[in-house]
């Protein structure tokens, strides 16, 4: 056939919808949840609760279940390309605790460069721990234990100068009694600096920045401790609500405040801890109620915050979608994008259908884009809920894809199924195969048959068969 009408007969069966707002970002991966039919437990489960960034790639550690008869639950650290998500390298953390919710953080240079893991080891007298990872290979390089007398870390911090690492984690084994510890990275010494209920911490170059509810979150109010790098006190702020998350620049502290389906954002000041700006919402849902299940982060150009929130009437009572907002850091009501994602239901594999709950857990910016990860899914089973986890790369100035590729409005169908398709950016004409809008002309992206972005869309080209890409 004649290339020429072959391209006529392919856009017959493609329509476009320019200027369309993009709703789901170019690398979420989504991970099918499979059930037993009749059976209470599932597998596949699995959590994304952190994510932290690199010069080169991007680092994950997620929660995964394994199925029965032999029931494990474990860590599982994921190193990804910052550009399309593409799974680089994979390592199990044998020794994380399930109920300890584990923070990464990346050292890319020296001293003491490496990929920092806090978490705990499984038992009611287990022991807070600290371990550390190359970041090319993933391989372990060393542990740092506190002795079995507590639950585990939760978050950790390192300062700027790659000396030492501040964490917050249980006291003895009374979970809800959490403490902060400062480790020498050179050494391996561990330091406790102070005690209470602990549970996020940020750091900057005068001190660190430390939450703790009062009392334990959903209910309750909340504080705010801005110590020095030697634990002593600098000032407090009490918050309305249990504290999230916090974030801080060189203008301010931003804390994310959620009690039940309320949230709040404030920013107070650096000095002394007195309130600068707020703004309130309500994600619809009592879902993703816990502090773990939202999340905020900054860079120079914004605030951006995370959370799961309750779709609009006609979904399903639990039917939940992640929303991610950038805001401007001197007016926190002043949303400047929001973007969306819908994961859809939960279909089994004996044809069950659950909605979904899902939640943002964790996020990280740079200059390369923003990174959400979370969960999505929905309850199923009596002792274990099914869950998918997702990651999600956003373009920092749209809200937009992280990558190579944009929505340009071309859309085509697959059965019933809407497909968007790719296109290369403005300027950028590699692609044989384009269209003009606005009197801009763009590239459709083209890839192998068997990329994992191809679409049943082909054509054929000086360089052989080529598929439209999915965007």
């Amino acid at each position: 056939m004649n290339k020429k009408w072959f391209v006529i007969l392919i856009f017959c069966f493609l329509f476009c919808f320019f200027d369309c707002p993009i709703v789901r970002a170019d690398w979420t991966r989504r991970y099918e949840s499979k059930g037993m039919a009749g059976a209470v437990w599932v597998y596949g489960i699995s959590e994304v609760y952190d994510v932290a960034i690199g010069s080169s790639a991007l680092y994950v550690v997620g929660r995964i279940y394994s199925l029965p008869p032999t029931i494990s639950k474990s860590w599982r650290l994921e190193k990804r390309d910052l550009a399309n998500g593409a799974l680089l390298d994979v390592a199990t953390l044998a020794n994380s605790w399930p109920w300890v919710y584990p923070s990464i953080v990346v050292r890319d240079v020296d001293p003491n460069k490496g990929l920092y893991i806090g978490g705990g080891v499984p038992g009611f007298t287990g022991e807070k721990i600290v371990e550390k990872r190359n970041l090319s290979t993933l391989a372990f390089e060393g542990l740092v234990s506190t002795g079995s007398t507590s639950y585990g870390y939760n978050e950790i911090v390192i300062d700027n100068a790659g000396n030492f690492l501040y964490a917050v984690g249980a006291i003895g084994n009374v979970m809800n009694k959490n403490g902060i510890d400062k480790l020498d990275l050179s050494t391996g010494v561990v330091k406790g600096l102070a005690s209470g209920q602990y549970e996020q911490i940020a750091i900057d170059n005068t001190g660190i920045y430390v939450s703790e509810p009062q009392p334990k979150p959903p209910v309750g109010a909340g504080k705010i401790e801005k110590r020095d790098f030697n634990g002593n006190p600098v000032w407090s702020y009490n918050t309305e609500w249990p504290v999230a998350d916090i974030a801080v620049d060189n203008t301010g502290v931003y804390v994310l405040q959620k009690k039940f389906g309320d949230w709040k954002l404030e920013k107070i000041s650096l000095g002394g801890g007195a309130p600068l700006d707020s703004v309130k919402g309500n994600t619809g849902t009592t879902e993703c109620t816990l502090g773990t299940r939202a999340a905020i982060a900054i860079d120079a150009t914004g605030l951006y915050y995370g959370r799961g929130e309750k779709l609009p009437a006609p979904a399903g009572l639990n039917e939940h979608q992640w929303v991610i907002d950038k805001r401007d850091l001197n007016d926190l009501s002043n949303v400047l994008w929001s973007t969306s994602m819908d994961f859809g239901d939960d279909k089994y594999d004996d044809g069950a259908v659950v909605k979904h709950s899902d939640c943002v857990h964790s996020m990280a910016v740079d200059v390369a884009g923003l990174y959400v990860g979370g969960i999505i899914g929905g309850p199923r089973g009596a002792l274990w809920g099914a869950a998918d986890w997702g990651l999600a790369g956003i373009d920092v100035g749209g809200g937009g894809p992280v990558g190579p590729y944009i929505d340009i409005g071309l859309r085509g169908y697959d059965g019933a199924d809407t497909v968007i398709f790719a296109g290369e950016p403005v300027g950028v004409l590699t692609s044989p195969l384009r269209i003009s809008k606005g009197g801009v002309v763009y590239g459709i992206a083209l890839v192998d048959p068997a990329d994992a972005m191809a679409s049943k869309f082909r054509i054929e080209t000086n360089s052989g068969l080529k598929v439209i890409r999915k965007f």
